[in-house]
């Protein structure tokens, strides 16, 4: 994720990838997997600002790269 966008902009892009990237399951494991992004992001939503960059390094890393 770029720099020189917004925290808020970067987090919904990567919110929309997650998403994006689970179209193409079997509909079970596409809900499964959408609740459980949906789930993760909704509890980190009054996070730090360390635990936000923590979090969403890890998010990044681990499941972008796919």
């Amino acid at each position: 994720m770029s720099g020189t966008l917004s925290h808020v902009t970067q987090v919904r892009a990567l919110y929309k990838a997650l998403l994006k990237i689970h179209r193409g399951l079997p509909y079970n494991l596409q809900a499964m997997g959408d609740q459980y992004v949906k789930d993760e992001f909704h509890r980190h939503k009054g996070c730090t600002q360390t635990e936000a960059q923590t979090f969403m390094k890890e998010w990044t890393v681990s499941h972008v790269s796919i």
